[in-house]
C-alpha cells in the first residue's frame, strides 16, 4: 500500500509540474509577448519617441503656418483661374523670368496638394497614447492589442511617409526658385513691369498699353506681387523643411522596425500556432493555487508512502507447517534432522532438511552448522531479509521456531519435526 501511495504521489506531482513547465516554456517563447515587452521597454527607455508622436498635431499646425497652406491653396486656385501661362505670354519677359514664375506656380500647387496628408498625421497622437498605456502582456488579449497597434502604426507610418515625400517635393521646388542665379535681378524686372502694369490699369500708360492689355494689367499686378512675396517668404524655408523631414523619417524608421518585428512574430505564430498553445498558460494562470496545492499534496503523499515503506512489516506468528489431509499411518521414521519449513506466497508448504555439517544457501542468506548450533548470516542486500521481524546484521544464532523472511518467502527454523 505504501509503495502504491509513493508511486501515485510521484506521478501526480510530475504531471502537475509538467503543466507548470509547459506553460512557462510557451509563455517564454510566445512571439507576441516578446515583441510586446520589447516595445514596452523601448517606450520606457526612449520616451521621446512617443512624445514626438504625440506632438504631430502641433507639427501639422507648424507646417501649415510655415507654408501658409490656406493662403497658398487660394492662390493656387487663382493661378489656375487667371491662366498664368497665357498672362505671361502677353509680356515680353526674358526666359529666366518665365522660369521663375513657372517654378513658383509649381511650388504653390505642391504645397496645396498635400494639405490632406497633414490632417492624417494627427492620428499619431492616438498611437502615442496607446503605446504609453501598454504596461504588460495580457495572455487573453495581448495578441489582439498588439495587432491593433500594428494597424495604427501602419496608418501613421504611411501618413508620415506621404508628408515627408510631399515636403521633399516642396523643398525641391522652393530651392529651385530661391537659389536661382540673379534672382534679385529677376525680382527687380518683375517690379518694373508691375509699375508699368499699374500705369496701364490707371489709364495713363500711353504707348505701354500696347505691351500689356488693360484688362490683363490688374491680374498681372497681383501675379507680380505674389511672385515676389513668395520668393521673399520662402527664403530659409528649405532648411526648416529638412529639419522637419529628418524628424519624420526618424519616427517612420522606428515604426517600420516595430512593424517588421510584428510581421516576424506573426510568421512564427503561424508556424507553431501559439494562439492555440496559449490555452495552457491561461489554464495554469487561472488555476494556479489549486495546481500548487496539488503539487504540495502529491509531494506529501509520496513522502508518506516512502516513509511507510521503510517501516519493518509486522511478521505474523505462524504455526509449524503441517500436512493437510487425513492422517496416514506410517512406520516411525528415524529422528529427523533440523530443517527449514517454507511457506510460499501461494500458500504451498515445503520443507528442506539442514545438513549436519557444512552450510546451505537460501536466497541471499547462508546457514551453517558450527559445533552444536546453526548460525545464519546475510550475504548481500539483494532481498529484504528479516529474522523475527528484525533486520539481520552479522551472524545470528538460529533457535527453534525462528521465522526467517527473505523477500516474499517465509520460512521457519525447526530443530525437530513436529
Amino acid at each position: 500500500m505504501f509503495r502504491w501511495l509513493y508511486r501515485v504521489g510521484i506521478l501526480l506531482g510530475a504531471a502537475i509540474l509538467a503543466l507548470f513547465i509547459g506553460a512557462k516554456l510557451i509563455y517564454l517563447f510566445d512571439p507576441y509577448r516578446i515583441v510586446t515587452e520589447e516595445l514596452i521597454q523601448q517606450v520606457a527607455l526612449e520616451s521621446q519617441q512617443t512624445v514626438r508622436l504625440n506632438e504631430y498635431g502641433t507639427v501639422a499646425v507648424e507646417i501649415r503656418q510655415m507654408l501658409h497652406t490656406e493662403e497658398v491653396a487660394a492662390w493656387a486656385g487663382w493661378l489656375d483661374q487667371a491662366n498664368v501661362p497665357t498672362l505671361i505670354d502677353l509680356i515680353p519677359f526674358r526666359s529666366n523670368v518665365t522660369f521663375v514664375v513657372g517654378g513658383v506656380d509649381t511650388a504653390v500647387h505642391k504645397i496645396a496638394a498635400f494639405d490632406d496628408d497633414l490632417e492624417s498625421i494627427e492620428a499619431a497622437t492616438v498611437l502615442s497614447r496607446d503605446l504609453v498605456q501598454l504596461r504588460f502582456y495580457d495572455l487573453d488579449q495581448g495578441d489582439k492589442v498588439l495587432a491593433g497597434l500594428y494597424e495604427q502604426s501602419q496608418t501613421v507610418s504611411h501618413s508620415l511617409t506621404d508628408v515627408s515625400e510631399g515636403l521633399e517635393d516642396v523643398e525641391t521646388a522652393v530651392t529651385a526658385v530661391t537659389t536661382m542665379p540673379a534672382i534679385e535681378a529677376i525680382q527687380q524686372e518683375l517690379v518694373d513691369v508691375r509699375n508699368t502694369a499699374t500705369s496701364i490699369a490707371a489709364g495713363d500708360a500711353g504707348l505701354f498699353s500696347w505691351v500689356i492689355p488693360q484688362e490683363a494689367a490688374s491680374e498681372f499686378i497681383q501675379l507680380a506681387d505674389f511672385i515676389n512675396g513668395s520668393i521673399e517668404s520662402w527664403r530659409g524655408m528649405p532648411s526648416n523643411i529638412q529639419a522637419t523631414r529628418q524628424r519624420i523619417d526618424t519616427d517612420v524608421a522606428w515604426l517600420d522596425d516595430f512593424e517588421q518585428q510584428y510581421v516576424q512574430a506573426e510568421a512564427f505564430n503561424d508556424r507553431w500556432h501559439f494562439d492555440t498553445l496559449r490555452l495552457l498558460p491561461r489554464f495554469v494562470a487561472g488555476n494556479y493555487q489549486p495546481l500548487l496545492l496539488g503539487v504540495i499534496g502529491s509531494l506529501l503523499l509520496a513522502i508518506v508512502g516512502w516513509v511507510g515503506s521503510l517501516v519493518p512489516a509486522r511478521v505474523p506468528q505462524t504455526q509449524p507447517c503441517r500436512p493437510v489431509g487425513p492422517p496416514i499411518l506410517r512406520p516411525t521414521p528415524p529422528k529427523p534432522h533440523p530443517s527449514l519449513a517454507f511457506l510460499w506466497p501461494d500458500g504451498r508448504c515445503d520443507r528442506q532438511p539442514l545438513p549436519q555439517s557444512g552450510e546451505v544457501t537460501v536466497g541471499n542468506v547462508i546457514i551453517r552448522r558450527a559445533r552444536v548450533r546453526y548460525y545464519l548470516e546475510r550475504l548481500d542486500n539483494a532481498f529484504p531479509t528479516l529474522l523475527n521481524g528484525q533486520s539481520i546484521r552479522g551472524a545470528r544464532i538460529l533457535n527453534d521456531g525462528d521465522v526467517l523472511q527473505i523477500g516474499e518467502l517465509q520460512t521457519t527454523f525447526q530443530l525437530a519435526a513436529s
